[in-house]
């Protein structure tokens, strides 16, 4: 899904399928840790949440990956607040 694409290679649909239910088990921690809290180390912006922001860019921006995602309202939530800081915001304008 990430890095078969990437090489050219097929995509095996079947891992596909099992990363996702143990990716969204995840972001189900991640889902409750964020329903008590606005950001994943507790109340303020921190290195928990940076380290994140790249690969969700990457990930929320595949069909599959971000239906899993959109599922969790908190996890949304979480994504909006941190992805319109100005600062990524300029970070992503730079990989346009």
């Amino acid at each position: 899904m990430v890095i078969a694409p990437m090489r050219g290679t097929p995509t095996n649909e079947a891992v596909v399928e099992e990363s996702l239910i143990k990716f969204a088990k995840v972001l189900d921690i991640h889902e409750e840790r964020l329903a008590k809290a606005p950001y994943l180390g507790g109340e303020s912006f921190s290195l928990a949440d940076l380290t994140h922001m790249p690969l969700t860019h990457y990930l929320i921006g595949l069909p599959k990956v971000s239906d899993v995602f959109r599922a969790r309202k908190n996890v949304m939530a979480w994504w909006e607040r941190i992805s319109s800081r100005e600062a990524w915001k300029k970070v992503t304008a730079l990989s346009a």
